[in-house]
This record gives structure tokens, sequence and C-alpha cells, in this order.
């Protein structure tokens, strides 16, 4: 089991179910992005979002949302369980807030029998260089244009391209960036959040080193770290009071932008 899960809530709705499963609290860093909720008929799981607490399906197209959770302290053990969203209902096209800072709800016996059409699939998270850095705070434009180019060569596989963009770089790293699999290396530290050093001038791309998938420690994972570790199909190993995820050799290819009067450049690479 790579980890802990919890059953936020579960609602009948007509000849189905809604599931919305979560982070194990206490045991796993909380954020909203955790939350996966999806809708169950027949056998078949349709993904209906994330950042629910909650979502009930009634009669007549209505529909029952405990959104936008917050936590007491998200990044501390002592209570780290997301125990409030807000409720809203959408019916006859229109969305009402019904109250914030709600726990629970429920749909009555006879509204959560009501048969409808099974909902539509919300669309799935999108693949992509990000808008902020490894601590949540947005990057500089010129470097989100330089990531998207970076991104954009990588997935066409455009060596020269690359080599081009990486114009301070070395001849061996020139030469990786032409090696089998270089792109496909260069793509996965791109879509990343990178971590900025030397005061913020100079960002690595993937930011992660090394995290700790639990609340309380000086080396908990934030949730644009838990992102990156899917990203980096990271595996995990047990330590302290979650698990610890670490950017083994496989993937230890962090690329260097720096910024300097607004402009942008991809320095290096480690790998080289």
């Amino acid at each position: 089991m790579s980890e802990a899960r919890r059953v936020f809530s579960l609602e009948w709705a007509g000849d189905g179910l809604t599931v919305t499963f979560g982070a194990l609290p206490g045991c796993n860093v909380m954020a909203p992005a955790r939350t996966a909720s999806y809708y169950l008929r027949d056998g078949r799981w349709t993904y209906l979002g994330s950042g629910m607490l909650g979502i009930a399906f009634g009669a007549d197209g209505r529909v029952a949302r405990l959104a936008d959770p917050t936590y007491r302290n998200e990044y501390s053990g002592e209570d780290s369980e997301p125990t409030t969203g807000t409720l809203t209902l959408t019916s006859a096209g229109r969305k009402h807030v019904l109250g914030r800072e709600v726990s629970s709800f429920a749909f009555t016996p006879a509204e959560s029998a009501a048969t409808g059409p099974p909902p539509s699939p919300a669309p799935q998270p999108q693949e992509g260089v990000t808008a902020e850095d490894d601590h949540g705070a947005a990057l500089p434009e010129p470097v989100r244009e330089l990531a998207r180019s970076i991104e954009d060569a990588a997935v066409r596989g455009d060596t020269d391209r690359l080599v081009a963009l990486c114009d301070p770089c070395s001849t061996a790293e020139h030469r990786w960036i032409r090696s089998e699999g270089g792109p496909q290396a260069v793509l996965r530290a791109i879509r990343t959040h990178p971590m900025r050093l030397s005061a913020g001038s100079e960002l690595m791309y993937p930011g992660l080193t090394r995290c700790v998938d639990g609340p309380g420690l000086d080396t908990i994972c934030t949730p644009q770290q838990l992102r990156d570790i899917a990203v980096l199909g990271l595996k995990y190993g047990l330590d302290g009071r979650g698990p610890s995820y670490s950017v083994g050799e496989a993937v230890r290819v962090p690329l260097t932008l720096r910024i300097e009067g607004g402009t942008a450049q991809w320095t290096g690479i480690a790998a080289g």
C-alpha cells in the first residue's frame, strides 16, 4: 500500500454511490488537492473532482458539495484533520451557499433515492509546468515563459531547441540533452516545482530532494512536493512519522534556471 486513505464521505445517489477519499489525518500531510471524489455505479468509478469533503446528488439535478476544506493546523500533528468546509447546493442551475464551517451533511433517504442520469466526469488534472515554487510562492513570468519553452521542446523531442535554450551549458551537458532519454528526463523535471536558491535568483527543478509525508516534522512534504512525488513516480520508504520520499539517482537530473534583470536563463543540468 503506497498511502493510507480514509473515506471522508459516502452517500447514496440513486442507483449509485458517491465516495470521497482523503489522506489519513495525523499520519499524512493534509491539503485540499489530496481529497478525491468519485461516483460508483455498477462497478464503474467516475472521477468527480478534488478539494471536496463530500458530494451528493439528489432529485431534479440537485447537487450538494462540501468543499473548500479548512484545516486547524495543516503542518502540525496536533489537529491536522480537515474539520469544516463550505456547503453549497446547486438547484435549477443556481448555486446557493447553505453554510460555512460545516462539518457534515446528508440528503434525506427520499432525496438520495432519486434516480437520474449518471454525473459527467470531471476533467483530469492537466500536466504542465507550474506557476509556483515548491512552497507555493508565485514564480516570475519570465521563469514561467522559459519553463514552457523547455517543456514544449522536450515534448517534441527537439534536442536542437533544448541545446539552444541551455545556452551557457557545457559540452557535456549538451551531449546529455541529446542522449537517449535526455528530453524525457528534462520534461519530467521541468514539470515539477522548483526550489529557490541564492536568495531567489536561481531556481532548481525539481526542488524536492527529500521529504516526509507526516505532520509536525522539519522535513514535512509541502502540497507542491506531494504533486512532484506523483510526477516523478517516487516510491516511499518508512521514516519517522510517515512515508519518506527521496529523488534517487534515477531521477536526479536537476535543471537550474537563473533570473537577472527581468530575464530568465537556463544555466545548467546537474547530470552534466
